[in-house]
């Protein structure tokens, strides 16, 4: 299997997300990403799913943006979903 690397769409490796620092890129796909990541007080590795519809959606650095007005009302609805 080929190791996935990390891109414009994704977190960078060795990013802080709270208590967790991202390791690795598991997967990528229409609706999102999942990250390994290691909790820096537990010591324990966790998977965090990000949710990331790449149809309606970017990243600028670590900011997630919605395309326009309609992408914002489809990603807000999807993110309560």
């Amino acid at each position: 299997m080929a190791k996935l690397e990390f891109n414009h769409r994704t977190l960078s490796q060795g990013y802080q997300l709270g208590d967790y620092v991202i390791e690795d890129l598991l997967g990528q796909g229409g609706f999102g990403i999942a990250y390994l990541a290691k909790d820096i007080h537990l010591h324990n590795h966790v998977v965090i799913k990000e949710y990331f519809p790449n149809e309606i959606v970017s990243r600028d650095g670590q900011t997630v943006a919605p395309f326009g007005t309609s992408g914002q009302d489809d990603f807000e609805r999807g993110q309560s979903s």
